[in-house]
């Protein structure tokens, strides 16, 4: 059983080396729809965000995570969900903005809508307020409104505006003045549109962090290689197991087995499309057995894992 004590066991060095590289671009564009499960974003003052515009199908499922940056999702032909702060939000097929404050965990689904590609977009922008800072004052710009940062979480831009700020951003990427102004001019519109008096306002909880959770995800990540089990998250939350799954499902809208399945399937594929041993992939992912490991992926993806590795 794992201890809040005990080293904390993480993937090998080489795993981390292929995954924790970071990428220096500052746009990315990916055909499909994985999220990664490890991932490192590269920001600096000069280029305080990052743009990644993904392509989705069907039945397309958001892990369980959180940022320590700013999360800015605009949402073309999709339909679907976003869980956060224990609130379930449902989403139809018209365009959507979905903002999430640094370190609030948040998962979702979505589902493309287009009758004819059967494809659907998502615009992800992430913002380093930290780095951001050093050229744009968003603390300044809040309190112009009267308001402070942690109420971002609340704003509800014009999709619109906000999608052509976005591209804007994309066109002069390689302009470091011009992209300063779009920042400035993207967060001038957030502030703009947050709730004036007597609109409802979004719970709070939606956009403070959960430290507690977060400790959990980052704590069932290092561990993911290991035998983790319900009890042993139960443990590490100082819970017992029925408090415990009853706490992460109101918190989540998944249970803690889905979210280490989620977790393991997403770590399996990250590692067979970078050309790792399905062998590597069982004891990795914490599988004891090869062969129901095999049939484990099998099962979730309907293809084996050489054919995923053929494929990439």
């Amino acid at each position: 059983m794992a201890e809040n004590s005990s080293p904390i066991k993480h993937l090998s060095p080489r795993i981390l080396e292929v995954f924790l590289d970071g990428s220096k671009s500052s746009v990315i564009h990916t055909p499909n729809s994985d999220y990664p499960v490890f991932e490192q974003k590269s920001f600096s003052a000069e280029v305080p965000y990052r743009i990644e515009i993904q392509t989705m199908h069907l039945f397309n499922r958001m892990h369980l995570h959180y940022a320590e940056s700013l999360e800015i999702l605009l949402t073309q032909k999709l339909k679907g969900y976003v869980i956060v702060g224990g609130k379930k939000i449902l989403l139809d097929d018209a365009p959507h903005v979905l903002i999430f404050m640094p370190g609030v965990l948040h998962t979702g689904r979505f589902d493309a809508m287009d009758p004819t590609t059967r494809n659907g977009l998502v615009y992800c922008l992430q913002f380093s307020l930290e780095e951001l800072a050093k050229t744009v004052s968003v603390g300044t710009i809040m309190s112009i409104y009267g308001r402070k940062i942690s109420d971002l979480g609340n704003s509800r831009p014009e999709y619109d505006s906000l999608m052509r700020l976005a591209r804007d951003l994309i066109q002069y990427d390689s302009d470091a003045w011009k992209r300063t102004q779009i920042c400035l001019e993207i967060f001038e519109l957030l502030a703009k549109s947050l709730p004036t008096d007597g609109e409802e306002e979004i719970e709070t909880a939606l956009n403070e962090p959960n430290v507690q959770l977060n400790d959990l995800i980052n704590w069932t990540r290092a561990h993911i290689g290991d035998k983790v089990s319900v009890g042993d998250a139960a443990e590490f939350m100082h819970m017992s197991r029925y408090y415990f799954c009853h706490y992460f499902k109101k918190q989540t809208g998944i249970t803690y087995l889905q979210y280490l399945n989620q977790l393991r399937y997403r770590l399996a594929i990250q590692m067979l499309q970078a050309g790792f041993s399905t062998t590597e992939c069982c004891l990795e992912c914490g599988f004891g057995s090869l062969s129901y490991f095999t049939q484990w992926f099998k099962r979730l993806s309907g293809r084996t894992t050489s054919d995923m590795r053929k494929d990439e």
